[in-house]
Parts: C-alpha cells; sequence; structure tokens
C-alpha cells in the first residue's frame, strides 16, 4: 500500500511551501470519484448504493493541490 505517514508530510509541506505564511484557515474538500470498472480487478471497491464494482480514492484537497489520496478497498458480496 506504500508508506503513506511520509506521503502525507510530503504532501503538507509542499502545500505549506506555497504560502509565505501558514494560512489563517484551512477549508478541506474530502471527496471521492467513482469510477466503474467491470470484472474482478485488484483493487476494486463495491458501491453498495449502486451495486457496481469500481474504483472509489478517496481526494482530500484545499483549493487546487491534493493534500491526501487514499484507495478505499472492500469486498465485493456479488
Amino acid at each position: 500500500m506504500g508508506d503513506y505517514a511520509a506521503i502525507d508530510r510530503l504532501m503538507s509541506t509542499l502545500f505549506l511551501a506555497r504560502h509565505r505564511r501558514p494560512p489563517a484557515a484551512i477549508v478541506l474538500d474530502i471527496d471521492v470519484t467513482n469510477d466503474t470498472i467491470h470484472g474482478h480487478q485488484e483493487g476494486r471497491y463495491c458501491h453498495g448504493y449502486y451495486r457496481v464494482s469500481c474504483y472509489l480514492p478517496l481526494y482530500i484537497s484545499c483549493g487546487d493541490p491534493i493534500l491526501c489520496a487514499r484507495r478505499r478497498r472492500a469486498r465485493c458480496l456479488w
């Protein structure tokens, strides 16, 4: 899966380097992007509402820069 702690530190460092001073407030946008797939690809996520398999990465951003990205995994029951 990777070294998430090191990647998180890098993303935070790059974000703060874009500013002369640390921002007074940070508004985070936390969202997923559904990419429907067909078959049994590794890393698929089961969307229970639509009953489809998909890749469903979680993204956390603040404006344009992405601060964090995570793969979500689940066992499909269909």
